[in-house]
């Protein structure tokens, strides 16, 4: 924090005056780099807002999109993204560096790792009109509070980006263990939300034979009370998995102020996200005795859940309006060609590309788009499918 940058160049540069620049070419304005790649989707979604702030702030402030791609591979081109999306609302017209990841490399060998280490994407970093490294932030840090703050010689109110910790596969996470990492063998624990150990480290785990072959262990990580019940009731109702938890219906007239999703925080600033956070992520760590059947753990998990978040949980079968994807009559589904190249996924805001994907998969995709309606699958078809859909 206030150490010089170095100068950097930046050997290729898309949407601007030329094809390289330097670091200094922007002193004498605030600098954002905000790293991204093109299959980050909370990334391409920040874009309108970049092109907003940069907008309003023109000529104080530079922000400079660092692409981020692999050599030799297509679908992380930053140049062929750039144009393909040139004419939609997540279209990236802003100066961009394109970094590439050589082959047989990774992230951690480029230089500007080295000068701004990142966990994942999207990563801003925030450099003075003098040219001082101020901080390394999330996305969600980039406002305009935190920029007329900035502006103002006001750096206090940029929260850093945490570094996360793995989980530990060989010994507890948050259970309380006095005798040790092989002294608890029964027991669960829930915890509000934890900052040293992050959603990267994988969300559910199940570490049940690579320590100790006797015993299950289970871990979550800062997730909401949906995801909770996702995972419990996943094996009874496999629909579940395919609906972005429509399925999970909340009946209650005074319902909690927790009962929220992940895609609730999409839009909020670094403020109200650390209220969300607060409020409604949990983890919860378990470990049992293999003579216990997968049933019965299951039954263990849903127990605990009920009795923690103070609900009664089940399953019911009940006619709910929701939307079916068909074969239309008498048409033919051409299947040549499908299945070769890779799967690829794209989504753009309410529009999704799919290439060579199954069509559950696809099912899921566009399940991740309707925030209330389930789309189902009744085509008959099981096969891979080509599928653009646009809103």
């Amino acid at each position: 924090n206030g150490n010089r940058v170095p100068e950097i160049v930046f050997s290729k540069m898309l949407n601007y005056s030329s094809a390289t620049a330097k670091i200094s070419d922007f002193k004498g304005k605030l600098i954002i780099l905000d790293f991204w790649n093109t299959s980050c989707s909370s990334c391409i979604q920040e874009f309108p807002k970049l092109r907003a702030l940069q907008e309003k702030y023109a000529g104080r402030i530079q922000i400079i999109t660092v692409g981020i791609e692999i050599e030799n591979f297509p679908f992380t081109s930053v140049s062929k993204f750039i144009d393909r999306t040139k004419n939609s609302r997540f279209k990236n017209d802003l100066p961009t560096a394109v970094a590439v990841i050589k082959k047989g490399k990774e992230a951690k060998d480029l230089l500007l790792y080295s000068l701004f280490p990142w966990q994942g994407v999207p990563h801003e970093v925030w450099i003075d009109p003098e040219g001082n490294f101020i901080t390394s932030t999330d996305q969600k840090a980039v406002t305009e509070r935190n920029i007329d703050a900035i502006l103002a010689g006001n750096r206090k109110l940029l929260p850093p980006k945490k570094w996360y910790q793995p989980l530990r596969h060989c010994e507890p996470n948050f259970l309380v263990n006095p005798q040790g990492s092989h002294g608890m063998r029964f027991g669960s624990v829930f915890s509000s939300y934890n900052d040293t150990i992050g959603t990267l480290a994988g969300n559910w785990q199940i570490f049940d034979s690579q320590c100790d072959s006797n015993y299950w262990r289970f871990v979550n990580v800062n997730q909401p009370i949906y995801d909770f019940y996702f995972y419990a009731y996943r094996d009874l109702l496999p629909e579940i998995i395919t609906d972005q938890y429509k399925r999970i219906i909340v009946d209650s007239s005074n319902a909690k102020p927790f009962y929220r999703r992940n895609q609730d925080a999409v839009e909020l600033d670094n403020w109200s996200y650390d209220i969300f956070t607060r409020d409604n992520l949990f983890c919860y760590e378990m470990i049992l005795p293999r003579t216990y059947s997968e049933k019965e753990v299951n039954r263990f998990l849903i127990e605990d859940f009920d009795r923690f978040f103070q609900v009664r949980s089940g399953l019911e079968t009940r006619k709910i309006s929701c939307l079916a994807l068909k074969k239309i009559p008498g048409t033919i589904i051409d299947i040549r060609g499908k299945g070769r190249g890779e799967s690829r996924t794209s989504i753009l805001g309410d529009s999704i590309s799919l290439h060579n994907i199954s069509i559950d998969d696809a099912v899921q995709r566009i399940n991740s788009l309707l925030k209330d309606r389930i789309v189902i699958n009744e085509t008959g078809y099981e096969g891979p499918v080509d599928l653009n859909l646009y809103n």
